[in-house]
């Protein structure tokens, strides 16, 4: 019974200590000549916000890259940061260097955003297909755009880059029952 009752104080001193160390490490206590920007770690948990100092050259990449765009949501990642925000009302996650190079960028699309040789192709050759998901991805280099559709037996994977297609097929399983 003793055991039962020692853990639950254990983790309440812990909980506190925590809280009390997270109080000390506020905003008073870092540089005041620096902009601060919060980040939030990348993680499938709710991690704690992390108050951070935002880079010049992260701060001019995110502006090259993206002129019309303000007030991103950052993530701290290993090998640089995420940025989450809403361009031409949709939703964009833009992976910068530490640097402020823009390793690539990926657009959740709306079926009236694909480029025009995609929606003439899913039209012509899925006319009776539902659009699951739309992506633009880009780096540096070029952009692809990734669709998926589903129909009554299958989903359809169509990846475009300009006028080149490539389809691929995956039976739906959940249609059958």
């Amino acid at each position: 019974m003793k055991q039962k009752f020692f853990l639950p104080r254990i983790l309440c001193i812990l909980g506190l200590a925590i809280s009390f160390s997270s109080v000390a490490q506020g905003e008073g206590y870092m540089a005041s000549n620096k902009k601060i920007t919060e980040f939030s770690r990348s993680a499938s948990y709710a991690a704690p916000v992390e108050k951070m100092v935002m880079t010049e050259s992260l701060e001019k990449g995110f502006a090259n890259a993206y002129p019309q765009v303000s007030n991103p949501k950052w993530t701290k990642l290993e090998a640089g940061f995420q940025a989450c925000f809403l361009e031409r009302n949709q939703k964009t996650t833009a992976v910068f260097q530490h640097d402020g190079k823009l390793s690539y960028a990926i657009t959740e699309l709306k079926a009236e955003n694909m480029p025009v040789e995609l929606q003439q192709f899913i039209k012509k050759e899925y006319p009776d297909s539902k659009l699951v998901q739309a992506l633009a991805i880009k780096d540096n280099s070029h952009s692809v755009c990734q669709v998926i559709l589903q129909d009554r037996t299958n989903y359809v994977k169509i990846k475009s880059s300009g006028e080149d297609m490539e389809v691929s097929s995956i039976q739906n399983n959940s249609a059958s029952r």
